[in-house]
């Protein structure tokens, strides 16, 4: 599978730094009060608006389908937004948020959730044109068998793996269609990599034929 798409894939963020993030984020848009009707709290006047509440709640919900919205839910949710603005608003006082290691991590989780909305919405654009054909599902099968009977192992007839089979293709067409999607995206870029500079940095005797200053990739 192609290496790019292994980055790509990669790049996950973990549900911890979306909510410290994201808290910072809205901390930077909310800071004004606005329309006063629309806060259900407020940390040191800086009000949490009902929008970004209601944000919050669909994320969780999201996250762990058995959530239930409950008023004993909604406190501790309310309390753990109180808790990570305070927090926030304690690190600005401290000068952290100008920390050139601060701003990095930002502009990482930026790019990485970039990077995922750009592959769910190609994913999305793929859905509508891929399909998995029927024969699609007995080559797939037929090779499955193959391999059992190398193995010796005794596979489980069409009809059982029918729609995993079926959901396997589709997974991998969609691969497939990113990965052919993003070699044409660089067919068509300009890009040169420094070789030279990459192999002394790590001290790499240059044994590859690179020719330096400028091989275009």
């Amino acid at each position: 599978m192609n290496k790019h798409f292994f980055r790509m894939s990669r790049l996950l963020v973990s549900p911890v730094l979306l909510a410290v993030l994201g808290t910072i984020f809205i901390y930077g848009c909310t800071k004004g009060k606005g329309d006063e009707s629309n806060i259900v709290a407020t940390i040191n006047n800086e009000p949490i608006k009902l929008e970004d509440f209601q944000r919050e709640m669909a994320l969780r919900s999201k996250q762990d389908p058995s959530y239930k919205i409950t008023p004993q839910a909604i406190d501790e949710q309310i309390d753990t937004i109180i808790d990570r603005r305070l927090m926030i608003q304690e690190a600005t006082k401290m000068g952290l948020t100008s920390n050139k290691d601060f701003v990095r991590t930002i502009q990482t989780f930026w790019e990485q959730t970039l990077i995922r909305e750009l592959i769910e919405a190609k994913n999305r654009e793929w859905e509508k044109r891929l399909f998995v054909s029927e024969k699609d599902i007995e080559d797939y099968y037929e090779k499955m068998q193959h391999t059992a009977e190398k193995d010796m192992i005794e596979l489980p007839p069409l009809q059982t793996l029918y729609d995993q089979i079926k959901r396997d293709i589709f997974l991998q067409k969609k691969t497939d269609a990113l990965e052919t999607w993003l070699k044409e995206v660089r067919g068509k870029a300009v890009i040169e990599v420094n070789d030279k500079l990459l192999d002394a940095s790590f001290d790499i005797e240059n044994k590859s034929g690179h020719t330096g200053d400028g091989d275009v990739r």
